[in-house]
């Protein structure tokens, strides 16, 4: 009876053990339709949320947590390492700086949008293409842009390089910006950078005002933008990254997240991408090089 007794005190102080020492990932998700789209607090209806939920279904071990945070304050989360991941990155020079990356699907090129009042001052190409530099360097047009939002490191760098400050305003919502085209019809800006597939989500919620924007490609930047799941640069955001990142290899032939993502796209969208769509698919189904989390 003594053993028996002693055995199990035995297995309980090593069940609690193990339980103290599980790892614990919260998940930092955003006010980002149709990309994603809280419900009390957990994932949602979006692609970014379909990605959070494979990445939980294959991570039983670990407990996970969820909070809702807008892009300047995901950033500052990690920034100060705090043990927290999120899923919907872009890279840029300053990121890199502070978080490690993999990558799990692609969406297509930002565009312009802009009031079709406006469209004639628009500075365009031959192929009707917005020129982004010149369209900064104009003093009587002010774009608006979400605060610690990245538009792409290319585009950023752009933005940061403009010789006019005040071309932009740059705005903190408690989202990433899913009332600015709001703003725009409103006359309280001249243009911003999005997804035209975003831009289309807004104009199906009775938004009649919506009706006045309108999209135009940016020349220059044509290829399809790689969206990341990001963890601190920290011991344990390696640790997480390299286990996030067997998840994506694991389940790269699963094909529900591009499913997810191509459910928002236009049928010309999907037609026109389905090449870039595909190589990235076969990546993906290889491991990142591991020098990425080092």
């Amino acid at each position: 009876m003594k053993f028996r007794v002693g055995t199990l005190v035995l297995l309980l102080a090593t069940l609690a053990t193990t339980q103290s020492h599980a790892q614990s990932v919260k998940w930092v998700l955003q006010d980002f339709p149709p990309a994603q789209m809280p419900i009390n607090g957990r994932p949602g209806l979006g692609f970014h949320d379909e990605m959070v939920r494979i990445l939980v279904a294959n991570w039983p071990e670990a407990e996970h947590q969820f909070v809702v945070a807008n892009s300047a304050r995901t950033w500052l989360m990690l920034s100060d390492k705090e043990e927290a991941c999120y899923v919907g990155a872009l890279r840029n020079a300053d990121r890199e700086k502070v978080a490690y990356f993999t990558p799990f699907a692609v969406l297509p090129p930002l565009q312009l949008i802009v009031r079709k009042d406006t469209m004639s001052k628009i500075p365009v190409n031959a192929d009707g293409e917005a020129m982004l530099s010149e369209l900064l360097a104009n003093p009587a047009l002010r774009g608006l842009l979400v605060d610690k939002r990245s538009y792409g490191k290319d585009i950023d760098e752009i933005i940061a390089q403009r010789a006019r400050k005040e071309a932009i305003q740059i705005v903190q919502p408690g989202d990433l910006g899913k009332n600015l085209p709001l703003m725009l019809a409103a006359n309280r800006g001249d243009y911003l950078l999005e997804y035209d597939f975003i831009l289309n989500f807004h104009k199906k919620q009775n938004y009649p005002q919506l009706e006045e924007l309108t999209s135009l490609p940016v020349a220059g930047f044509s290829a399809m933008l790689t969206t990341n799941v990001v963890c601190p640069r920290s011991p344990w955001g390696q640790k997480t990254i390299r286990r996030v990142d067997a998840i994506l290899v694991k389940t790269a032939d699963s094909n529900s997240i591009r499913a997810s993502v191509e459910s928002w796209l236009s049928v010309d969208t999907i037609k026109r991408y389905r090449a870039d769509m595909n190589a990235f698919a076969q990546r993906r189904k290889k491991p990142s090089d591991p020098a990425l989390f080092n």
